[in-house]
């Protein structure tokens, strides 16, 4: 599904698939970037994601489950701001 997807939002097909699985932090194990103790463990939620190097420097993306689109610069000046819906 996410290979044909992609060949039918973007035109051409990809060149690789990645598959990785959710995950949650509870209290515990380790000390997250704001100092809190955290404890990994997987949910039943995971991304797939298909891919294909560009010449642009500009990164298009297609969610299927919000069948939305964004594109993005690799800039430093590209990159969102803090009122973004996203970020």
């Amino acid at each position: 599904m996410v290979r044909e997807n992609f060949s039918r939002v973007f035109g051409y097909d990809s060149e690789n698939i990645y598959t990785s699985p959710g995950r949650i932090n509870l209290i515990g194990e380790h000390t997250d970037y704001n100092g809190s103790f955290v404890f990994p463990g997987t949910i039943d939620k995971g991304i797939t994601a298909a891919i294909r190097p560009s010449h642009r420097k500009k990164v298009k993306v297609y969610a299927i489950d919000l069948d939305e689109q964004a594109e993005f610069g690799l800039n430093e000046e590209d990159k969102p701001s803090l009122g973004s819906q996203y970020f």
